[in-house]
């Protein structure tokens, strides 16, 4: 029980999180998936694209992406998402 003490929490992942205008390195899903906080792997870019395709600002595009836009992040492995994550 002792060293159950020292165990610390994971850091919740977000399940939202708001697309970001950078001139420089533009958002896109697959800039998106690949964050740490995200996926961590650009390639599951479809996901999250799958997860909003309804959202899109045009339907059947999944490169076009506005800022603002607030994108769903699924759960990968049943891990416990809340919150929004906005830089």
């Amino acid at each position: 029980i002792e060293l159950l003490k020292e165990i610390t929490p994971l850091p919740k992942k977000p399940e939202f999180y708001i697309v970001q205008l950078n001139k420089e390195k533009r958002d896109c899903l697959w800039r998106i998936a690949g964050f740490d906080f995200v996926y961590g792997n650009p390639w599951k870019w479809k996901l999250l694209y799958e997860a909003n395709k309804d959202t899109m600002p045009e339907k059947g595009n999944p490169s076009l992406i506005e800022p603002g836009q607030v994108i769903k992040i699924p759960s990968l492995e049943g891990e416990e998402r809340s919150g929004t994550y906005a830089k």
